[in-house]
């Protein structure tokens, strides 16, 4: 990484922005020269495919599945289908969709400082249908 260090501070110094970045450079105790922006190239190219493959293995082989001991072994709710020791069957939950309305919706925050309240929602009224979704914007 010191490389990549040197190589982006020899970018930076070496351009026209700066009078004395050699000395800089120097005084810091960083190499001057042109050819550390290749070597950090050389260096950091490498490096990123190294990292890539890695993640790569790690990914396909580790899996971090969930707590399963806090489930009920014997049910487990997935996708509208209830598993019971191998079997699966259709399940139907009681529905009724309904229309909600609301009439002079205030919504009041109080401000970071405290001292006053900020009104978000001032007397909104409207409806919300089943089945549609909706946001509520003040």
């Amino acid at each position: 990484m010191a490389w990549a260090l040197q190589g982006l501070a020899s970018i930076e110094f070496t351009s026209n922005k700066y009078v004395f970045g050699d000395q800089f450079l120097e005084i810091r105790g960083f190499q001057t020269g042109k050819e550390w922006i290749g070597y950090s190239f050389c260096y950091m190219i490498p490096f990123t495919l190294v990292c890539t493959a890695i993640l790569g293995v790690v990914l396909k082989y580790v899996r971090i599945e969930p707590d399963r001991a806090k489930l009920d072994k014997k049910k487990q709710i997935s996708f509208g289908k209830v598993a019971e020791s191998g079997d699966e069957r259709d399940f139907n939950l009681p529905f009724t969709p309904v229309d909600l309305t609301f009439d002079k919706l205030v919504y009041e925050v109080t401000t970071s400082t405290g001292n006053e309240t900020l009104r978000l929602l001032n007397e909104v009224s409207g409806v919300f249908k089943a089945g549609r979704m909706c946001a509520l914007m003040g």
